[in-house]
């Protein structure tokens, strides 16, 4: 029994090389050669990196079509892609890691305003409360201990959003930037309990 070598692709468009299979001739039909599945005779070209032979449109020869599937890669604006498929390549302005973004204005202040209520909250779990708005209900307490933390509580509150709004103002004016979150926490002053 005759045997060669042929290259199989695969059936799904498109159609890309997936290796070699030996095939034959059989002592009864010594003039076609058989084989399983679907295949070339002729060799596919040797591919470089990101390359992959694919049978060509009829089925008679080989291509080389690009081979990014599964390479990532971010664009200018932060969006992440995914190649999926044989024969795309990345866009000329790809990125191979995600850009670094300022963040918006918005964005900003958001943190900004965030940074202080967790800094509030935080405080107040110090003596068991759920949150500031939790340790600021005992305002009215007949328990000393707790009508007192309410009323610092809240005292530190509104210092600090009182200076947070004079502050966003002079952002929104241009006369300042932005604090950092050290910074802010040191122009907002420390927390401590009465005793």
């Amino acid at each position: 029994m005759d045997t060669k070598i042929v290259y199989n692709y695969s059936p799904e468009a498109p159609h890309v090389y997936t290796g070699p299979q030996q095939c034959y001739k059989t002592s009864l039909d010594q003039d076609t050669w058989h084989w399983t599945g679907l295949a070339l005779e002729n060799e596919p070209p040797a591919t470089a990196a990101n390359q992959i032979a694919a049978a060509n449109a009829d089925f008679t020869d080989w291509v080389v079509i690009a081979d990014f599937v599964g390479f990532k890669y971010w664009l200018a604006d932060g969006s992440e892609h995914v190649i999926h498929d044989y024969g795309f390549s990345p866009p000329a302005d790809a990125l191979s890691e995600k850009p670094v973004t300022s963040p918006t204005q918005e964005q900003l202040i958001t943190q900004f305003t965030a940074d202080i209520q967790d800094r509030l909250n935080s405080f107040a779990r110090t003596r068991n409360y759920d949150n500031c708005l939790s340790c600021c209900t005992y305002a009215g307490s007949v328990v000393e201990k707790f009508a007192t933390e309410a009323a610092y509580m809240i005292s530190r509150r509104d210092a600090h959003w009182q200076l947070a709004y004079e502050i966003l103002a002079d952002v929104n004016a241009g006369s300042r930037p932005i604090p950092s979150k050290e910074d802010l926490f040191n122009e907002l002053g420390p927390l401590e309990w009465p005793n």
